[in-house]
């Protein structure tokens, strides 16, 4: 909402020849000044005017409404509506033809709301039409509580008025025009009506009727004089539809000359019509309607309602959103603070906490400077001159060319200029070798918004309070215990916990990251970092009083929770992860505690775990079941693989069950007491709009706590140390494999079908005593051939539901087929690795500085598209498939075709890029010297040297195996590849001279073909 002093010509009374009755009252004219208040002769006007002058200014609400024509489907044209906006006053902004193919709810950088509709498809030209929405001040954005796009053609925004029940409802269409059938635009009437059979304070319908009113006929109340164009068959039927439901056409009470009153001009320029509208249910509420001239980017001109709205109560406590400007944090004067505070902590284990916290936070203040630079203006003088230009101009029939070719120029060059700017942006970032992806975030211009969530009815919501109604109720209920565990009594020991030290704190500093969230307290990790050895001796002795206390303060067990999308349906709030963002004080905290447990932690677990621990990564798995695989397939062995799948399975976790698997996996009871404690009496907040939402949390470990990943494998591991699985599974070399764990990522490993099922229940029953419930949609049964032979009607059920079987799963990244064929996985591959391309490619393509060029190709292109390449089995075809995509990028970055005939190996020499090919098999033969040399006994290990002896492997030649790259290295030397494995340095000779050497293809005759001007920037 905007209050702001009139102009001199709105707040001057002008008396108009039509407005005076005989009586002495006002027929038609300025819609605030009633009859009684009028005298019936001009000193009575002059007296008028002088007390409007004088009266005290009453808060307006600003209400516009514009036919964009151009549409919003790119970035930069919303950036170009709020350049001409710049000098505009406005509150809400209902936008018509957005063309966009699917809704948009974002969030600007200036804080302001956006919620945009879709657009419909023509069926006969297949384009674009329609599309309706708002754009929502940020400091107004609290009073509204509820946005909903109808149709392509009609939206409504309802806000909180002061001292009213009800809402103010504003309703922005776009109606068809005359070309369209009479059922059509009867039917958008008749949307409208039923929208306002919903009681609300009043209502506003606004945008573009495509109908043309003229001047009230006798009978008509609701139709104004004040219009100077012939009605035609669409107003007829707008004026229809504003006396039936009561609706004052605002347009038409205004006295306003031509020039100041039509709202879109014909695209020859031969003529203008006024056919933008502002309908009101109470003609005392809009005080002015007027024409915003300036703003040219349409055919089309932007109109503006003032309603006298008295929200001045309600402004006191808006909360404004604004984009807070880049900081820097002076890291000289930080420490310097902290040395000249004198640190007086005192009192209670929470006196302390709160006092330290207090004195950072002022002293982070002090020492946080505005940063250099930040974001300048990316349009040239040039292109804003142009835009000032056509702001000038009159659009008439006889500068009508000169004026469209202005604005074509001006589209053109903002979408130019704008790349320009966001690629050299980038290109500095990439020669100074930081983070592109931080790049991109810090040029992001909106930010996506949740506005509707499904209730359990299935049903969506419809206000802002009853979206937060459904997040409020769903984590309200997944944070609440649900299951009554015994807690463990652990023995006193006597061990004295050593107190925390400096150099702890300065260890597990060195390895946090910078630039991470703050929790509610907004200290940040670089603050802890520059405080320095006299910040660390305070912290020191805080976290000190905690450990021999066993409790951290309340301030600690506060977070901040923030939803983050992960992929499905944006309006299931299942499809999001709750991540808490803790106070950077607590996480330094657990972050020394999990340094010290992490090795009782570690020992405890088996080798099926993978997740969350030092030396192991997602590859040991996939090798295991991708070894798995081959084996069974070639000796014709039945394999039934089992993938879960928990629901929320980090935050459904009961505490009492966690507590209880570390205390018998080796940790000390001074440790569990206080852990039990950090994970006791905890709450969050969730702020989906201005309102934050008080959540309790009763059970889980926090997603974004250092320690939470630890915890919960240890009381996975406490489940399965349960289940008597013995002789189970497959039997590898005299053991059985049973299962694989990557963290709640469990695949169950059987021969028979019977077992699966049986095994599966068997650990839903232990999971659900800890509170996990496995889901039952997710989880899928995969198995070979031979199963299906062996058992072609047998199904997997959980309980009483049967579960889905599948040909292929997606395991920890890596697409796995029931036939063991890797053509969908290298598919994928490529696909993620010209995602990857895209996302630099116009960086690429404009350096010129070749190293540079190359380390984002070789970092950024190439690890997405060899992700697990490690266990693939390349074929010949593989190896092309892959050799042809990277030629592919080489010839984008370049620039040339296939015509230009330049050939394979000068691409290569010019762009200078790992080959992907070799690439891969480095990677792979890297990893098959890891395993060679392991002595831990991993399945990663068993599996790749496992060989059925009693069984014999079928007739025939057999598919790719992954070790059939490794022959070469025992043709070459006649001795197996795994024994000179263990010498590093002589394995990599004789992969170097066997493999890499041995695949060079014969010099080409004939100079080399370069590739002409491929320094020079190119257009995008």
């Amino acid at each position: 909402m905007a209050v702001e002093p009139r102009r001199e010509s709105e707040l001057t009374y002008k008396p108009n020849n039509n407005m005076l009755r005989s009586n002495g009252g006002i027929e038609h004219g300025r819609s605030d000044v009633r009859g009684d208040e009028v005298a019936s002769s001009c000193e009575g006007a002059c007296r008028q005017k002088y007390s409007r002058k004088q009266r005290t200014r009453r808060p307006t609400l600003k209400l516009l409404t514009y036919n964009l024509k151009e549409g919003l489907q790119k970035e930069q044209r919303i950036i170009s509506l709020y350049k001409e906006l710049d000098k505009t006053t406005y509150d809400i902004i209902g936008v018509c033809e957005t063309h966009l193919r699917e809704v948009k709810y974002q969030r600007w950088i200036n804080g302001d709301e956006h919620h945009f509709g879709a657009s419909e498809i023509n069926e006969e030209t297949k384009s674009n039409i329609g599309g309706v929405g708002f754009i929502i001040r940020a400091e107004l954005a609290k009073t509204v509580t509820k946005v909903e796009i109808i149709s392509p053609r009609i939206a409504v925004l309802e806000m909180k008025v002061k001292r009213q029940p009800k809402p103010l409802r504003i309703i922005q269409i776009y109606a068809p025009h005359s070309g369209y059938k009479e059922e059509a635009i009867e039917k958008f009437y008749e949307e409208i009506e039923e929208l306002m059979k919903t009681p609300a304070y009043k209502t506003i319908v606004m945008g573009d009727y495509n109908a043309k009113v003229g001047i009230a006929k006798e009978e008509e109340k609701h139709v104004g004089k004040e219009s100077d164009q012939e009605r035609n068959e669409v107003g007829e039927r707008m004026a229809t539809f504003a006396e039936t439901n009561r609706l004052y056409i605002m347009n038409t009470f205004f006295q306003k000359p031509q020039g100041k009153r039509y709202t879109w001009r014909a695209p020859n320029a031969t003529h203008t019509a006024e056919i933008d509208y502002f309908l009101s249910s109470d003609r005392q509420l809009i005080t002015n309607v007027e024409v915003i001239r300036h703003v040219s980017g349409s055919d089309h001109r932007l109109i503006r309602a003032t309603l006298k709205m008295n929200l001045e109560a309600d402004r006191r406590k808006m909360f404004q959103t604004q984009r807070l400007e880049k900081t820097k944090l002076n890291e000289d004067i930080l420490k310097q603070a902290v040395i000249n505070t004198e640190w007086q902590l005192e009192g209670t284990l929470e006196e302390k906490a709160n006092t330290l916290t207090e004195t950072l936070i002022e002293i982070q203040k002090t020492a946080t400077t505005p940063a250099v630079g930040g974001r300048k203006e990316w349009m040239s003088p040039q292109t804003l001159g142009n835009i000032t230009k056509r702001r000038k101009m009159e659009h008439t029939k006889e500068n009508h060319l000169e004026y469209s070719l202005l604005s074509k120029l001006i589209r053109q060059k903002i979408i130019e200029e704008y790349n320009t700017y966001k690629v050299k942006k980038l290109q500095e970032v990439a020669l100074q070798r930081n983070s592109l992806k931080k790049c991109k975030q810090d040029l992001t211009n909106a930010r996506r918004m949740m506005v509707t969530l499904k209730k359990p009815d299935g049903s969506n919501s419809k206000t802002r309070e009853e979206t937060e109604e459904v997040c409020r109720c769903f984590y309200t209920d997944l944070f609440k215990s649900k299951k009554y565990i015994q807690e463990r009594m652990m023995e006193d020991n006597n061990e004295e916990i050593p107190s925390i030290l400096t150099s702890e704190i300065e260890y597990a500093l060195k390895n946090t990251k910078n630039g991470k969230a703050p929790g509610p307290d907004t200290i940040t990790n670089e603050t802890l970092k520059a405080g320095g050895i006299h910040l660390w001796r305070i912290l020191a002795e805080l976290f000190t009083e905690c450990l021999r206390t066993r409790k951290i303060p309340i301030l600690w067990k506060t977070s901040k929770t923030v939803l983050l999308f992960k992929k499905g349906d944006h309006e299931d709030i299942k499809n999001y992860r709750p991540i808490c963002l803790l106070p950077c004080i607590y996480k330094l905290f657990t972050k020394i505690i999990l340094n010290r447990v992490t090795r009782a932690l570690d020992e405890a677990q088996p080798r099926e775990q993978a997740g969350f621990r030092s030396g192991y990564s997602t590859i040991d798995h996939i090798h295991t079941l991708n070894q798995t695989l081959e084996r069974t397939e070639e000796y014709k062995l039945p394999l039934v693989l089992t993938f879960i799948d928990y629901e929320k399975a980090f935050d459904s976790v009961e505490i009492n069950a966690v507590i209880n698997a570390i205390s018998k996996q080796g940790i000390q009871k001074q440790y569990v007491e206080l852990l039990k404690d950090i994970n006791r009496g905890c709450n969050t907040t969730i702020k989906l709009f201005h309102k934050k939402l008080q959540i309790p949390v009763e059970r889980g470990v926090r997603q974004g706590d250092t320690i939470s990943p630890k915890l919960f494998t240890a009381v996975i591991e406490d489940v399965f140390s349960k289940l008597d699985w013995t002789k189970k599974g497959i039997r590898i070399d005299g053991e059985y494999l049973t299962h694989l764990r990557f963290a709640d990522d469990i695949v169950l490993i059987t021969h028979t079908m019977e077992e699966a099922e049986q095994n599966l229940n068997e650990l839903n029953r232990l999971s659900e005593e800890i509170g996990l419930r496995i889901n039952r949609k997710k989880t899928q049964v995969l198995r070979n051939k031979t199963s299906q032979q062996k058992e072609p009607n047998s199904i997997v059920k959980l309980g009483e539901e049967s579960i889905e079987e599948v040909s292929s799963y997606t395991y920890l990244g890596q697409q796995i087929s029931n036939d063991h064929n890797q053509d969908e996985e290298i598919s994928r591959r490529r696909r993620a690795g010209w995602l990857a391309f895209r996302r630099i490619s116009e960086v690429m393509k404009k350096l010129k500085d070749h190293k540079v060029r190359t380390q984002l190709f070789n970092s950024m292109v190439l690890p997405a598209m060899l992700y697990g390449c490690e266990t693939w089995n390349l074929r010949k075809s593989d190896k092309e498939k892959l050799k042809v995509t990277q030629r592919a990028m080489e010839r984008r970055i370049l620039g040339v075709t296939r015509r230009d005939e330049i050939h394979n190996e000068d691409l290569h020499k010019q762009t200078n890029f790992n080959d992907i090919v070799q690439s891969a098999l480095t990677n792979k033969l890297r990893w098959a010297g890891h395993i060679a040399r392991r002595i831990d006994n991993r399945w990663a290990q068993k599996t790749t040297f496992w060989r059925p002896y009693d069984l014999t492997r079928p007739l025939g030649r057999p598919k790719t195996r992954w070790r059939d790259d490794l022959k070469k290295v025992e043709e070459a030397t006649g001795t197996k590849w795994y024994r000179w494995a263990h010498n590093r340095d002589k394995f990599k000779e004789i992969i170097k001279t066997s493999i890499f050497e041995a695949q060079q293809p014969p010099p080409r005759r004939g100079p080399p073909r370069k590739v002409k001007n491929q320094d020079k920037e190119r257009p995008n």
